[in-house]
């Protein structure tokens, strides 16, 4: 494309050059106003005809190429920023829920929270694995906080006691 630019360019500047050069060589009078004329009308066909000569069945193949090319990247860009933001969501909530748990007593717990899409694909706290040491009020008060939070319920919840 490039070069097709630079072509057309240089082209045009031989065109108005060869224009200029026959004009100054030409007296004035009927012939000159004839010179101008035939030089005019070659430097409009110069000019034009990158237009006539376009390949535009290739120009849309091309540009139908670059369209998909830019939607795959789009979608890239869409997927890493999803995984990005389920990311920190996951690391702040299984860090809420740590610092929940500890003001309850329990300090050997580990969380390990899961992320779902909403319909929006927005990632928001699924399920969570808690693990550890716990009586079953702690357990019942955790419970509780986590699906008032995060509207986690119960049945996502999965719970493991070490002993």
């Amino acid at each position: 494309m490039t070069e097709l630019i630079r072509t057309w360019v240089l082209g045009l500047t031989a065109a108005a050059f060869i224009a200029a050069l026959a004009l100054a060589l030409t007296p004035k009078g009927k012939s000159r106003a004839v010179v101008g004329l035939v030089t005019g009308m070659m430097t409009i066909v110069v000019l034009i005809a990158p237009i006539v000569d376009f390949d535009y069945d290739a120009y849309a193949r091309h540009m139908i190429g670059y369209d998909f090319a830019l939607e795959a990247r789009i979608r890239e860009v869409e997927y890493s920023q999803e995984r990005l933001t389920s990311w920190i969501i996951i690391e702040r909530s299984e860090t809420y829920i740590l610092d929940k748990a500890e003001a309850l007593g329990l300090s050997d717990l580990t969380v390990r929270v899961e992320t779902m899409l909403d319909e929006a694909r927005t990632p928001y706290p699924f399920e969570v694995w808690l693990t550890g040491r716990y009586t079953p009020a702690q357990r019942q008060m955790l419970e509780d906080f986590l699906a008032a939070t995060f509207g986690i319920p119960a049945k996502r919840q999965h719970w493991s006691a070490i002993e």
